[in-house]
């Protein structure tokens, strides 16, 4: 679609169009306006000192909520897959620019990831590597579907440009220290590789299998093994925070009162909260025993006072945007389509597991959100792209325009 087709269109409706996928739509909506109440919630302690806290916190969620649901339904309506083979490249350069400038901007919470703005009494954060994941899957996913025009290409100039487009970003990801993210971004990739079924990455596809058993044992080795943490304590010291973080996975009861607070706060406020939870603004945790319960840890907070009943009822809207996007890309034959639904299905799905898993003391913390329900815009902003991207797919098979 060229710009004289997108400035006839209707641009500035902020209706979805014909044929989107309304099971994606409502759960998301219903994501978000769960998120906003239980942000909201949570947010009521800092009424105490602060008597405008919630109508800030309203105000800026309202705004990241506007601002993605904008975003959404404009790349609903004009992505496609001619522009992202010809600007996906363009694209992940652009967010890995942005991602380098955060290297050389102040720490916040252990990882150099943010790039600040103030605009008058408000101040926001952007965090790009939350946008890289969304780059890398539609580079990646158009990458591979344009191979099936490239038989007799060798395997090494197949990999040769997205290998080293992720050997850059893991590079400078692993300089923010922020592993939480390279994880993502590695398992959303080593999935899409394997799906594919190009016959000259027929061997790169072992190769990843290998590499994801080793590292399942490796996985397995630092989480549950008393060995794996002393491994990790001679390589990198006693005193780094990925030894502590191993460690209090294991057992957080170790260091209640220090690096594992957290954890064992948690799953206190999760036995608190039973069946049914203690009510609706009615949490005790959220007083600073939960750290970070605005972001990360917001999931606790939920359970005590909505019960796991209030937990069950995000996964199952969860799990509908999941199975609905795996559903297209099974029908779906067109390769790039495929695989960028795979792609945004597995980001959706890693959030949700790593975030509860490290919240219950199941893995270590990687500080992931829980999509639409934590305060964050980045995170928010890119889940909502995600979805209109991936509702562009959807559209457009709908209306037999992919095959």
């Amino acid at each position: 679609m060229n710009f004289k087709s997108i400035m006839k269109s209707k641009w500035w409706s902020l209706r979805m169009p014909a044929k989107y996928d309304k099971t994606i739509f409502f759960s998301m909506l219903f994501l978000c306006m769960f998120g906003t109440i239980m942000i909201l919630s949570v947010n009521a302690k800092d009424a105490v000192s602060d008597s405008f806290a919630v109508y800030k916190t309203l105000i800026k969620q309202v705004v990241f909520f506007m601002g993605g649901y904008v975003a959404m339904v404009f790349i609903t309506r004009f992505f496609s897959l001619t522009l992202a083979k010809k600007y996906s490249f363009a694209l992940v350069v652009l967010v890995l620019i942005l991602c380098t400038a955060c290297l050389f901007l102040p720490n916040e919470y252990g990882i150099r990831a943010w790039i600040p703005i103030n605009i008058g009494p408000f101040s926001l954060t952007i965090q790009p590597s939350e946008f890289l994941k969304l780059a890398l899957i539609i580079y990646i996913g158009s990458y591979l579907g344009s191979l099936s025009s490239k038989i007799n290409y060798s395997r090494n100039d197949v990999l040769l440009a997205p290998m080293v487009l992720l050997g850059t970003s893991a590079f400078i990801i692993l300089k923010q220290d922020d592993f939480g993210a390279i994880m993502i971004i590695a398992v959303i990739v080593g999935i899409m590789c394997i799906l594919t079924t190009h016959p000259v990455l027929k061997d790169f596809r072992n190769f990843i299998r290998t590499c994801i058993v080793i590292c399942a044992f490796f996985s397995w080795l630092f989480m549950f093994s008393p060995l794996g943490v002393k491994l990790l304590t001679f390589f990198a010291g006693e005193e780094a925070y990925q030894v502590q973080r191993f460690a209090i996975a294991q057992n957080p009861f170790t260091d209640y009162l220090d690096t594992g607070w957290q954890v064992v706060s948690s799953l206190v406020a999760f036995h608190k909260g039973g069946w049914k939870g203690v009510g609706l603004g009615n949490s005790s945790y959220k007083y600073g025993y939960v750290p970070t319960a605005l972001t990360d840890s917001i999931l606790p907070i939920i359970v005590e006072e909505l019960g796991i009943g209030g937990f069950l009822v995000i996964a199952v809207a969860y799990f509908l945007i999941l199975w609905t996007l795996f559903r297209y890309a099974w029908k779906i034959q067109t390769v790039s389509a495929r695989m960028i639904l795979v792609g945004i299905a597995t980001y959706f799905f890693l959030h949700f597991v790593l975030n509860i898993g490290g919240i219950t003391g199941l893995i270590p913390i990687t500080g992931v959100p829980l999509l639409f329900i934590s305060y964050g815009g980045s995170s928010t902003l890119n889940a909502m792209l995600s979805l209109g991207v991936a509702q562009a797919i959807i559209v457009r098979f709908n209306r037999k325009e992919i095959v």
